[in-house]
């Protein structure tokens, strides 16, 4: 029987040698081919792999918004920060009002009762440590390059500052500031922006001083305390602090508290300039970090509309530091609604623990006096959901992403060098042809998004999602979604025919990877260290495909659908998680941005071109199940009418962009009842009018308010006429907005009319030069001064800043913009400005 089974066994062999020695045609060869392929994917495949998109969403859902409970005023010990202590201070300051600089509410009430609890603490410390309290007043003036570039003259702004030091010698050489701003905008209590840091500076302040004496050896330095009082007004009083107090010489570093939005979590948006060592410091220290480069790198570019005191302690106390704000719910900054309600438990006491331990973690280190190496250089850093950090040195990053792109495309590359071509096997040509589809699919993906915007805003109908943050999806993603498979699956119904769908969609993954591979190296190579974000696709390939699966288990996953879905599920789950968690905090910061930046901006257009990259971003490692799908008719089916149900809500104006409480959205409008005096060279009056001034800082402008209010029915758009265009703007907002509106009225009721008067008038011999020299008694305590120039003059010098003047371009013409703000009364505000009668550098003046 063995010697038959040995002779059956070498007749079998003869016979498939036989067979394999005879030649096989396209069609044998394809239809082996065929059968060593799995079937392809069904609606149940593409469910889980929405399933997977749903659970990723909620579980970034849940770590974005999570924040700690609450401590009760009563409960732990008094060392450490209770929300319930501090909600107590806000909800004095906030009672107060509105406090805009200058006002009794700022200067008398709520300083009143900031130093009232200042001295109570420190009346309460215990012996290790000393803690002393300074009031302020600063007077002085500067340039800022925000909102076009403006001047800032300032006289008696309030500063409170506190600084506590351990009973040692030298505690006092070197210090941490921390900073708050207690003033508002006008008709704002200011609850988020700034109460609650100040509040919360109040607690830190306490559990400092009454902590045990076996916490406190740990601090080393002395912590200085900056309530300031006139941060609203455009960042003065952190310039008088900064440039004139008698502790500034001893500041190392600090943490400037602030806030776009209420409640929610603190970012780190801002760090630097280099000294790594402080982002190093608080990522190790703070219990629930929530900060990441992409943001700083995106506040950088200047598009955000907004700064904080940070700009100024760099810019001119030459100090590093780190800027903290809230940025959740940003609908009710700068409106009567921000309120303590808009301040849900716990996040005061999430930013408190994470400030208390980033102030110990600073003062307890020696970089904080000598940084040494650490002085210098950039550090990619990011908090992953909250859960943990990532940073480490941009140079280090540098070698990362180029190492691991090329690498990757090395792998892929070497993968289809041998292939010399064939219905069986893929060769460089394939790889090729699905780079080439999956940049025509960039490329239609990418416009798809605001060339729906376009049509939105031709038929006056944007910001739906202003308030319906939810249509964002049905309106932009969906279509980015769908045009983007659609382009892969023409590709494989028109060109791809002869080659198997299981092998294609190999080289159509395999061309996705050495795009973002070739996106990080650019991105690497200008300096952007979010070029982290692109590098996680080729890494996730690396260590995924390469490593894991054909590495240890030495296998092609796609010859299997359940390896084809486990592989593709797992490779895409650290990238897509990681990329959502950052791309929800851009929305979330960025949505309310938009409602408020002004009318020349096409905020629709950004919207839905954001809406679109981040869309494209995420799912281009996966469309590439187009080539193995059986059929796409029903997701075809559910996208299509929920972007046409969507786009015909919005188009018929179903969707209401605005809402009032409980959950405002509300529109923006800078609204100013104004009287005016048009005067000659001579002085003389020549013409007069009252009214109320609007200008809405969104595309919608009076659209709804004329429609449900008859009184903005008759409003007109403003003509240019005089300095500023006739406009006596609040805030130097002139290039942010389109129209100005006007509705004439009744003149506004004022305590007194302003008194400019000229004092002297030096003229040189020859004429050329004028120095006029201005005073206005008893000055108001906010002033805006507009200084336009008669044609063929110029503004060589004044007194408010060194050096020539920076004015304003308003269209045809130069208009130098000066805000005055007063903490203090004074008894008159006097400057001087010095012109040049012949023609200077600005020929166009009128």
């Amino acid at each position: 029987m063995a010697n038959a089974g040995v002779r059956l066994r070498s007749k079998e062999q003869q016979n498939r040698s036989s067979k394999s020695d005879r030649p096989i045609d396209e069609d044998d060869k394809k239809s082996q081919l065929e059968r060593r392929q799995p079937g392809a994917l069904g609606l149940g495949h593409l469910i889980s792999i929405a399933a997977l998109v749903y659970l990723i969403l909620a579980f970034v859902s849940y770590n974005y918004y999570y924040i700690p409970r609450a401590k009760r005023a009563n409960e732990d010990d008094v060392g450490t920060y209770s929300e319930g202590r501090a909600r107590k201070h806000l909800e004095k300051l906030v009672a107060i009002g509105p406090r805009l600089a200058g006002t009794y509410n700022n200067e008398v009430v709520a300083f009143n009762y900031i130093m009232n609890e200042l001295k109570m603490i420190q009346m309460s410390a215990k012996p290790h440590s000393e803690i002393e309290i300074d009031v302020q007043r600063p007077s002085g003036s500067f340039f800022l390059q925000f909102l076009g570039g403006f001047t800032h003259s300032y006289a008696n702004i309030t500063n409170i500052v506190a600084r506590i030091s351990p009973r040692r010698s030298h505690s006092k050489d070197n210090a941490l500031l921390v900073n708050c701003h207690f003033d508002t905008v006008v008709d704002s209590p200011g609850a988020s922006d700034d109460a609650v840091s100040c509040a919360t500076m109040l607690e830190l302040l306490r559990a400092l001083a009454h902590a045990d004496e076996s916490r406190w050896p740990m601090l080393q330095h002395s912590v200085v305390f900056l309530f300031n009082g006139a941060e609203e007004s455009v960042l003065p009083a952190s310039h008088g602090f900064i440039t004139q107090h008698k502790w500034k010489d001893t500041l190392r570093a600090f943490i400037n508290l602030d806030a776009a939005g209420a409640g929610g979590r603190e970012l780190v948006f801002q760090t630097g300039p280099e000294n790594p060592w402080l982002i190093r410091n608080y990522m190790k220290h703070a219990p629930h970090p929530f900060a990441s480069v992409v943001g700083q790198e995106i506040f950088e570019t200047a598009i955000v509309p907004a700064d904080t005191d940070f700009r100024i302690f760099r810019d001119y106390g030459k100090i590093p530091g780190l800027d903290l704000a809230y940025v959740t719910n940003g609908y009710v900054y700068h409106t009567r609604y921000d309120d303590t309600k808009a301040i849900p438990p716990g996040c005061m006491q999430r930013t408190g623990e994470n400030v208390l331990g980033a102030m110990r973690g600073l003062v307890c280190t020696d970089e904080l006096v000598n940084p040494g190496y650490s002085r210098h250089g950039k550090i990619v850093f990011t908090d992953v959901l909250g859960i943990f950090t990532l940073l480490y040195p941009e140079r280090l990053g540098y070698i990362l992403n180029y190492s691991i792109s090329v690498i990757a495309v090395a792998i892929i590359i070497a993968r289809y060098l041998p292939r010399l071509g064939g219905i069986d096997e893929l060769n460089l040509y394939h790889l090729i042809f699905g780079m080439g589809a999956y940049l025509l699919s960039w490329l239609v993906g990418f416009i798809t998004a605001p060339a729906i915007a376009y049509i939105i805003m031709s038929n006056g109908r944007p910001l739906s999602w202003y308030t319906h943050s939810v249509v964002i999806f049905p309106l932009y993603a969906i279509p980015t979604i769908f045009t983007t498979a659609a382009v892969h699956y023409y590709a494989k119904m028109k060109f791809c025919q002869p080659i198997i769908s299981w092998q294609l969609q190999q080289a159509v993954a395999d061309a996705n990877v050495i795009i973002w591979s070739f996106v990080t190296i650019f991105l690497s190579n200008s300096g952007i260290a979010s070029a982290f974000l692109s590098l996680t696709w080729p890494a996730s390939f690396l260590l995924i495909d390469k490593f894991i699966w054909n590495g240890i288990f030495k296998r092609n996953y796609y010859h299997s659908q359940t390896a084809y879905l486990i592989v593709l599920l797992v490779s895409v789950l650290i990238p897509m998680t990681l990329n959502t968690y950052l791309i929800w905090a851009v929305f979330d910061f960025f949505m309310p941005i938009l409602g408020r930046c002004g009318s020349v901006v096409p905020s629709e257009i950004v919207i839905a071109v954001i809406t679109g990259s981040f869309t494209l971003l995420l799912v281009t490692s996966v469309v590439n199940v187009v080539y193995v799908a059986k059929s796409l008719k029903w997701p075809a089916i559910i996208f299509g009418i929920s972007f046409l149900t969507c786009f015909f809500l919005v188009i018929t104006g179903a969707i209401f962009p605005y809402s009032g409480p409980p959950n405002p959205h509300a529109q923006r409008l800078l609204y100013q009842h104004i009287h005016r005096k048009f005067h000659d060279r001579s002085g003389v009056v020549t013409d007069s009018d009252s009214g109320i001034i609007l200008v809405p800082m969104d595309a919608n402008g009076l659209r709804y308010l004329s429609e449900h209010d008859n009184y903005f029915k008759n409003a007109t758009i403003t003509t240019c006429k005089g300095a500023n265009c006739g406009y006596p703007a609040f805030y130097p907002v002139r290039s942010l907005t389109g129209h100005v509106w006007y509705k004439e009225g009744s003149p506004p009721t004022f305590p007194k009319e302003i008194d400019l008067k000229l004092v002297k008038k030096d003229v040189t011999s020859s004429g050329r030069k004028q120095k006029f020299y201005f005073s206005i008694v008893d000055p108001p305590s906010q002033l805006r001064l507009y200084i336009d120039p008669a044609n063929g003059t110029e503004i060589v010098a004044w007194s408010f800043t060194d050096g020539k003047p920076k004015p304003l371009w308003n269209g045809d013409h130069y208009t130098a913009f000066v805000w005055y703000t007063q903490g203090h009364p004074t008894q008159s505000w006097d400057f001087w400005i010095e012109l040049n009668v012949n023609k200077g550098s600005f020929p166009n003046v009128q």
